[in-house]
């Protein structure tokens, strides 16, 4: 990898830096052998992929279009997935997570396949797919906040 004041840098591009460390033994009786010491004296140490300038621009134009397709039904996503106040506050005391309508609807649902969820023929129901995408969204969200 380049760095800024190189001619190959190319920030667009993904970036792989890190040492290269080498500790070896000779002697000036015999400067053409040498040995290299035992323990963490021979490899590439602190290796490090930097994606970031990368990622924002090959997958940017993509999560912006997921954030805006997801913006119109944004409330009603943030109604279903918000935790019950003292429904989440019982099943927190009994080891549990937040109670959400999705969690409810999922529990208790007894309708289609679709509402009944994973326990009914392991299909992934439509209150999945909203959670999924609204975690999906909230994570994109802090990344085009950065």
């Amino acid at each position: 990898m380049g760095s800024p004041g190189d001619a190959s840098y190319d920030p667009s591009l993904p970036g792989l830096s890190g040492d290269f460390r080498l500790q070896a033994t000779w002697t000036a009786a015999n400067p053409l052998a040498f040995t290299v010491n035992s323990g963490d004296s021979f490899g590439f140490f602190d290796v490090k992929l930097e994606a970031g300038k990368f990622l924002k621009t090959a997958l940017g134009p993509i999560v912006q279009d997921i954030i805006s397709t997801l913006k119109p039904v944004q409330p009603i996503l943030d109604t279903i997935s918000a935790p019950i106040p003292v429904l989440s506050d019982l099943s927190h005391l009994a080891g549990g997570d937040d109670v959400t309508l999705v969690s409810l609807a999922s529990a208790f649902g007894g309708g289609s396949e679709t509402v009944r969820g994973r326990g009914h023929g392991h299909q992934h129901d439509q209150a999945d797919h909203a959670v999924l995408a609204e975690r999906v969204r909230r994570r994109l969200d802090r990344h085009s906040a950065r």
